[in-house]
């Protein structure tokens, strides 16, 4: 026997109002925190990454390409096809179906999802969502722990709002060298305040993600970070510390740095960025 029209109706409604709350892939940020927990130990590492270091970037905005190096991804399609499986379990876990593409439960994207380029902006639902479950520091806390000098309080408040994000983002840096390295990438030193995140790439010059990147970075003692900031040292590709010409004798003995220190340890991605510090900044 067939449903009448209006039987079909009083149906169709009845559906859509026990139906979760979802517009174009996204859910309520409290539905995401319960999705990301389900999926939680599912999860790799990498993927892990991607999804925190996304939404830890500025305006939680980057291109497929800074996604993929955050990953520690060598190609793009690989990391494509990774972020694509996490939002397909996400998409399951929320019980969202018939999505063009798995990834718009995770962002906006402006361009086709399969670009390297293309930017893509996470839903703001879900990066609320991975601050409630403590993946990342919510913008409140982190700016109020951001101090400002006289000069910079004075600045415009969309100036001010930008310094502000950035210091953020070298904030969520250095936690992830301190993390990594657990003290001084050359000597050891375990006191975290005597401490700098230097990144091997500059931030000037860094894209999103590599500002990002932990693997672009080196926690180093004072005398170090100077002198790799300034160019006199570099490391090879086995970690190994080159001298700089411009840096003469005496001051190398005055900041204890001897051509038999390196890196305690050194993975394949950090490469690329010391052979960028030894090409644009070394002082050969």
């Amino acid at each position: 026997m067939e449903m009448d029209k209006a039987a079909l109706r009083a149906l169709i409604a009845e559906k859509m109002e026990t139906a979760p709350p979802i517009t174009r892939g996204r859910a309520t940020a409290e539905r995401y925190a319960t999705a990301l927990r389900q999926i939680e130990n599912g999860m790799s590492q990498a993927q892990r990454d991607m999804l925190v270091g996304h939404a830890s970037a500025p305006e939680q905005t980057l291109c497929m390409r800074e996604i993929a190096q955050l990953g520690g991804y060598d190609t793009f399609n690989t990391a494509n096809l990774k972020y694509g499986e996490l939002a397909h379990a996400l998409a399951d876990a929320l019980d969202i179906t018939r999505l063009e593409y798995w990834v718009y439960c995770l962002a906006t994207f402006i361009g086709a999802p399969g670009k390297s380029e293309t930017q893509v902006t996470m839903h703001p639902e879900l990066y609320e969502a991975l601050i409630l479950i403590g993946w990342v520091s919510g913008p409140a806390s982190n700016a109020s722990a951001i101090e400002l000098s006289e000069t910079e309080l004075a600045l415009p408040a969309t100036e001010r709002a930008a310094l502000i994000k950035a210091r953020i983002g070298q904030s969520f840096f250095r936690e992830q060298l301190l993390e990594y390295w657990k003290g001084c990438a050359v000597t050891g030193c375990g006191r975290s305040r005597l401490l700098f995140a230097s990144h091997i790439k500059p931030w000037r010059v860094a894209s999103g993600a590599e500002r990002l990147d932990p693997f672009n970075g080196l926690l180093l003692t004072p005398n170090l970070d100077l002198a790799f900031d300034q160019g006199l040292i570099s490391f090879d590709d086995h970690g190994q510390i080159l001298l700089g010409e411009d840096l003469d004798p005496d001051s190398a003995r005055a900041l204890n740095i001897t051509p038999d220190l390196r890196l305690r340890q050194i993975d394949q991605r950090h490469r690329g960025y010391l052979a960028w510090h030894r090409d644009n900044l070394f002082r050969k």
